[in-house]
């Protein structure tokens, strides 16, 4: 209890800080000015961008799949995507940091779909573990060009000298802890998903089988790579759409500064725990891009264009896929049965499947 009150506070402290320096930078530009570049902009620059920030909904779906993969069941990949983007929006919408869009991924999935909801949610869950990792190793990297463009040459050098000497050292374990790794009990998995899960309740009542589905996917090395290959795509796509911001507004701008400020205010939007990242995710952007070098008022324009398009194709797709999702009910088999609710054996969410083939 002591330790989430710390890290409640360690996260408000972030937040006030983030606001601050955002406040200060925005009283320095004038809001007339930032109103009149937001204006500026170019109409089919910003359609382009939104086209990319779409494409993205589509790759964060098909990094899902991958995990999916392993349940070993046919399933459609369109009905993976709308599950996919009406999470994204409850995240969106809620104080729970990308909990709660978890949950309902894995019970929209699960009450489609003859799987149990606790597989389907080691599937969420190992989703979110594989885009934590590539995005705590991008942030490193960004946070160590940061550091080198603020004349921290030392702090860069360690950063950049630090992150590959942690991997060797850790890949050097595991060899030569090879049998212990490879013999290694759930339960050490089991605690951390038990710490993912905390404030669920009695939706996630047994990690056993999470646990399994985890050793499975992080020792399978081709699925590894391919989530970490969607991952950085993820954040191209990302960087990619605030680069044609830029070009919108007549601002050039390189594309490796964009992906850092991206990387850094996805980061704070992540610590920080805030609804889709609001506000402290665009701080930290404009920060970044100001400390890169680029000018107040182009650093704010783009960052809040950006976020605005963001948000408005989070609710554009998300809001349709939601009430899909919530309306849609399994359909009674083609014999005239019915659907039959059966219980989670692994004691999660009731999984609605029917006698006959459920799978499209």
């Amino acid at each position: 209890m002591r330790h989430r009150g710390w890290a409640l506070l360690v996260k408000l402290v972030i937040v006030v800080a983030t606001l601050v320096l955002a406040w200060r930078l925005l009283q320095e530009i004038g809001w007339s000015e930032l109103q009149q570049r937001v204006a500026s902009a170019e109409l089919p620059l910003l359609l382009a961008a939104s086209l990319l920030l779409v494409s993205r909904g589509v790759l964060l779906s098909l990094r899902w799949a991958q995990c999916l993969a392993l349940l070993g069941q046919v399933f459609s990949g369109s009905y993976v995507l709308v599950t996919h983007l009406a999470a994204i929006l409850v995240n969106h919408l809620t104080p729970t940091a990308r909990l709660l869009g978890g949950v309902m991924r894995a019970r929209y999935f699960s009450r489609r779909y003859p799987v149990p909801f606790t597989d389907a949610y080691g599937t969420v869950l190992l989703d979110q573990t594989s885009h934590q990792i590539v995005q705590g190793l991008l942030t490193w990297l960004a946070l160590a060009g940061l550091a080198w463009v603020a004349n921290a040459k030392l702090i860069a050098i360690a950063l950049l000298t630090g992150l590959p000497t942690l991997l060797f050292a850790l890949l050097f374990w595991r060899r030569s802890h090879r049998s212990l790794i490879d013999s290694l009990p759930a339960q050490w998995v089991r605690l951390a998903i038990a710490r993912k899960t905390r404030g669920l309740g009695a939706v996630v009542t047994r990690t056993r089988r999470i646990a399994d589905l985890f050793r499975r996917g992080f020792t399978d090395l081709r699925l590894q790579v391919r989530l970490a290959g969607l991952g950085v795509a993820i954040l191209a796509v990302s960087a990619g759409a605030q680069w044609l911001v830029f070009r919108s507004l007549g601002y050039p701008v390189g594309f490796v500064p964009v992906i850092v400020g991206v990387t850094v205010g996805v980061a704070a939007g992540v610590v920080t725990g805030t609804p889709g990242g609001i506000a402290t995710t665009e701080a930290a952007m404009i920060a970044s891009f100001v400390a890169l070098g680029v000018t107040e008022v182009e650093a704010a324009a783009a960052t809040l264009l950006f976020r605005g398009l963001h948000y408005l194709v989070v609710l554009v797709l998300g809001l349709p896929a939601l009430l899909y999702c919530e309306s849609w009910r399994a359909r009674p088999p083609r014999s005239g049965g019915q659907p039959v609710a059966t219980d989670d054996p692994d004691g999660g969410m009731p999984v609605f499947e029917s006698r006959a083939d459920s799978i499209e």
